[in-house]
């Protein structure tokens, strides 16, 4: 095979790439910055609902590390999601990954019945809206970072919000919901916000 050939093997490799392994790719990265910046072009050019769990998972595993509990975290740092979700898969992918204080990820499903104090995450997506007072009343006064996933900004409560507005995926912050039970998100996170509430 010659030089040339070779070359054009390797650009058509490439353009067979799938849109969700692109996204693995460019979500893999730590910093949330990066992955802000590359939320809308992935939206636009893929337009998959993959695609899209995937950079939301992202973002998730970026507000675990640039958010400050008021005490050691531990191990492991529970992410709880409330009963099954189309996130799972990108979820899931997230186990195991380093949060903070040698703390790594996992994914925990639990329900309403169910004791949520381990929690140091819990994401609502936007299958179980109806149950956003419920989960609210048991979170009461506890440390736990919390994300809802829709496009009516920050739930009343929650602390940071998603949204997908225009083709790029979008976050807002209830900073004051977070300061009331010991939270504090680091500057860097504050200024990639949409919107940042302080009351």
């Amino acid at each position: 095979m010659t030089h040339q050939q070779s070359k054009l093997h390797s650009i058509e490799g490439t353009n067979a790439t799938t849109c969700h392994r692109s996204v693995r790719r460019f979500v893999s990265l730590h910093l949330l910055i990066i992955v802000a910046s590359l939320a809308g072009l992935l939206a636009s050019s893929c337009l998959a609902d993959t695609a899209s769990r995937s950079v939301k998972a992202a973002y998730l595993y970026n507000f675990a590390l640039f958010t400050e509990w008021p005490e050691r975290i531990g191990a492991p740092f529970r992410l709880c999601v409330l009963g099954d979700s189309t996130m799972d898969e990108a979820l899931h992918r997230l186990e195991g990954k380093p949060v903070q204080q040698g703390s790594r990820v996992e994914i925990v499903h639990t329900e309403l019945d169910q004791d949520w104090s381990s929690c140091r995450m819990f994401f609502l997506d936007s299958e179980h809206q109806d149950n956003l007072s419920q989960a609210l009343h048991k979170l009461a006064s506890l440390p736990v970072l919390t994300v809802a996933d829709g496009d009516e900004g920050v739930p009343r409560g929650f602390m940071i919000g998603l949204a997908n507005r225009d083709n790029r995926l979008q976050f807002d912050i209830n900073l004051y919901a977070a300061r009331n039970v010991g939270l504090n998100f680091s500057a860097r996170l504050l200024k990639l916000a949409n919107d940042v509430a302080s009351r």
